[in-house]
């Protein structure tokens, strides 16, 4: 599994690795455009706006969202 944490360069701490809505949109192969729907209707992977910064997705938070997408319903 992909290492999901980026070492803090000034502390030293583990910290979480953050996607941009147009590098989740390629990893969903889905537009910048139906990330931002979902985020109004408040469904698909959590997300923060950072100010100044934009709309950014923990990547624990996008593989858990994966993990959750793939499991089998039961019948």
């Amino acid at each position: 599994m992909a290492d999901t944490k980026a070492r803090n360069l000034e502390t030293g701490a583990d910290a979480p690795m953050w996607l941009k809505a147009v590098e989740l949109a390629a990893r969903h192969a889905c537009s910048v455009g139906t990330l931002a729907n979902l985020r109004a209707k408040r469904q698909g992977v959590p997300f923060v706006h950072l100010p100044g910064v934009g709309i950014r997705y923990a990547m624990d938070d996008v593989l858990a969202w994966e993990a959750a997408a793939r499991e089998p319903v039961a019948a």
